[in-house]
């Protein structure tokens, strides 16, 4: 039996997922966590696959199409969104992308198999996620699938961002800002770097993100920018916010790094909105670097693990 190996960064926007097998095939994708609830399916939608995790209701989706159906009896109340709930949405989500990771990997889905697991989660859910228990037998269209989850590590977001800056950082010490800016929410974290481990400081988690950017059309120019400058100060306020609580000053930060779907398009108005003379930096040089890199991070640290283990 075969262990596939998969990371699994669950945003309130879209999830991302690392995964890769024992022969050595890898695969990043993204899908988004747009997930309508419903008594009943539509009758103009016929999703490719029906996902039942466990009886009362039921997961439809579609391979090639973004929204997702939570059907049943009382799936509306099983949707809500809560920053301190880890929800049958939410839960649905996750399997359904190690669904599609094994299917992507080509795995043989009639047998059982072993995926090792790290998910990042927001960190309102952090607690409650790891007291969900995960089924090890689930039905798509009607059919066992069948997948034993051992081991699962719980993290919050940020910290795949931070175990792959840190591997990759040359001199292993310093005092960094963390910021990962999201669709709907941007984490940051104050970290003290040495070569003995990582030390997280402080935590701070601001509901903004790319969506009130996004939320403006691109057609009235001078109302987006004025969108991306709002953000960027409420951002820059939050980061001044987590510098305080890790009871440090601006000259004792050795650099801010910027990760997140919102970091590409903010890292400019950021350096201005700061202030602080305090190097600022991104991870990887395209939006996809940005987006997958607490995906990948996280991916590292399960491969990392599983190299300690044998």
């Amino acid at each position: 039996m075969s262990r596939t190996l998969v990371a699994i960064d669950v945003g309130f926007g879209a999830i991302k997922v690392v995964a890769s097998n024992a022969e050595g095939r890898k695969r990043m994708f993204q899908f988004p966590a747009l997930v309508q609830a419903v008594p009943r399916l539509p009758q103009t939608r016929r999703p490719s696959d029906i996902f039942k995790p466990e009886s009362g209701w039921h997961f439809a989706f579609d391979l090639n199409e973004e929204t997702h159906y939570l059907i049943g009896v009382g799936a509306r109340e099983m949707s809500l969104e809560s920053r301190r709930q880890f929800s049958p949405r939410t839960q649905a989500l996750v399997l359904t992308g190690i669904y599609r990771a094994l299917r992507y990997l080509g795995a043989n889905l009639n047998e059982k198999n072993t995926v090792s697991l790290v998910l990042g989660v927001p960190p309102g859910i952090h607690s409650m996620a790891k007291k969900v228990r995960w089924p090890e037998t689930c039905y798509i269209n009607l059919r066992p699938f069948r997948v034993h989850l051992f081991p699962v590590y719980i993290v919050s977001q940020t910290a795949g961002t931070v175990y792959l800056f840190a591997r990759r950082l040359e001199q292993k010490r310093g005092t960094y800002v963390f910021c990962d800016i999201g669709y709907g929410t941007t984490d940051i974290v104050v970290v003290d770097i040495t070569s003995r481990g990582i030390v997280a400081l402080s935590q701070v988690s601001h509901e903004v993100g790319c969506n009130e950017i996004e939320g403006v059309p691109s057609s009235m120019l001078s109302e987006r920018e004025a969108a991306r400058q709002n953000v960027a100060y409420q951002i820059a306020q939050q980061i001044s916010r987590a510098i305080r609580q890790a009871g440090m000053n601006n000259k004792e930060v050795t650099g801010i790094v910027l990760t997140g779907g919102g970091s590409v398009q903010l890292s400019g108005l950021l350096s201005e909105a700061t202030s602080m003379s305090i190097p600022l930096s991104r991870i990887g040089n395209t939006v996809q670097d940005a987006v997958f890199a607490n995906a990948l991070g996280m991916w590292e640290f399960l491969r990392d693990k599983m190299v300690e283990k044998t």
